[in-house]
């Protein structure tokens, strides 16, 4: 018989190296996957913090930033998604290569008895031919003895017939046994190879999502920058204006922040008389304190909104209702601060809110007159909030 070459035709060093490549390959893929789910909860993280510093943008910038930002999330889940597929499907190759890998250790094991059964049978084989052709030999020289003695020789070579046809017969049982394994062992060996490209594959994917994850990162840091820079513009603004109104502060006006933006609170006895659109004196020496800080920082837009209570206006007056008076007072407003000053007109924006957003939703005296307010509300531009999500 040739020398065997190790289990099923397979060299120790080439299993080793077959064993060595496939563990290498599982634990760069365990590798990737723990880099990436660190990656994951950091952008899950920070685009809840964008999603809360969000809510400072006004209403038609921020409809364009909540489109940007749903599809950064919207893109992130991607990556989840198909991250958890890929790791799933990762594990699921590995336990089945253990499980091919088991059995082609017991097919190898199976076929190194099978080539022990077959030489043996072979090395039988040729004993039982050599004993034949030492009976034939036998038979000839005793043709000539006794009928007895012939006819026993006759039935040891028949015996010995018999055993060698069984012999031969285990012999190809044993030849088609072995075949059918190494035919098995080659549809492994090739499925393995098939799994390794898979594998393959898949290292691939991750590293493409780990490239998309760690991009979606990037624009979540500058998004998140750019918030704080905002954050910390408004502040500063508040703390200007505050400053500059301080003279007012027992007069009607308060200064605050809500959602990122500088809001300057105005009452109506400040500003107007009760039923007018015409500034009292008292109410342009407050704006003019306003409009010097606004010229010195032009990079802040203003929304001038008008409030009233729920007093309906007297019938046969110029106004015929609070939406009117509302709108007038503040592009009474919004005309002072653009009229012989360094503010120019496209940062500025009037409306009328007539009495539908009440501080104080009581019908009492104290509530109408708090309710009866003119609102400026100071907003840093967005263009690096915008630049930040890919917008133009």
């Amino acid at each position: 018989m040739p020398e065997e070459q190790g289990r099923g035709g397979f060299t120790p060093l080439s299993e080793f190296l077959f064993s060595y490549s496939h563990a290498t390959q599982v634990r760069t893929i365990r590798q990737d996957m723990n880099t990436i789910k660190p990656l994951a909860a950091a952008f899950a993280l920070l685009v809840v913090a964008s999603l809360i510093q969000l809510g400072c943008v006004p209403a038609r910038e921020h409809r364009a930033l909540d489109q940007k930002y749903e599809q950064l999330k919207v893109h992130a889940d991607s990556l989840r998604r198909q991250n958890d597929t890929l790791s799933i499907a990762a594990r699921e190759a590995q336990s089945l290569q253990a499980i091919q890998r088991e059995r082609l250790d017991s097919l190898l094991a199976d076929s190194l008895r099978s080539s022990a059964e077959i030489h043996r049978l072979q090395e039988a084989l040729v004993n039982s031919r050599r004993d034949y052709y030492e009976m034939l030999a036998m038979e000839e020289s005793l043709l000539d003895g006794s009928t007895r003695e012939a006819a026993l020789m006759l039935e040891q070579l028949q015996k010995l017939q018999k055993e060698l046809q069984k012999r031969e017969d285990a012999l190809h049982e044993a030849s088609r046994t072995l075949n059918a394994k190494r035919k098995e062992l080659g549809r492994i060996e090739r499925q393995q190879q098939a799994d390794r490209r898979a594998l393959d594959s898949m290292r691939t994917n991750i590293d493409s999502l780990s490239r998309s994850l760690a991009s979606s990162n990037a624009n979540v840091t500058s998004l998140t920058q750019a918030l704080a820079r905002k954050d910390s513009l408004s502040l500063a603004l508040r703390a200007k204006v505050a400053d500059a109104l301080f003279g007012f502060r027992d007069k009607g006006l308060s200064v605050e922040m809500r959602g990122g933006r500088v809001y300057v609170s105005m009452s109506e006895k400040l500003l107007f008389s009760s039923g007018s659109y015409e500034l009292n004196p008292e109410g342009v020496k407050a704006l003019r304190q306003i409009i010097v800080v606004l010229e010195q920082n032009p990079e802040i837009n203003i929304s001038v909104e008008g409030h009233t209570d729920d007093v309906p206006m007297r019938p046969g007056g110029t106004l015929r209702d609070n939406w009117d008076l509302s709108v007038l007072r503040a592009t009474s407003i919004a005309r002072i601060l653009t009229t012989g000053t360094a503010i120019s007109g496209a940062r500025v924006s009037a409306m009328g809110r007539s009495h539908y957003h009440p501080l104080n939703p009581a019908k009492t005296k104290a509530a109408r007159q708090i309710n009866r307010r003119t609102e400026i509300i100071l907003t840093p531009k967005l263009s690096e909030l915008v630049e930040a999500l890919g917008g133009e």
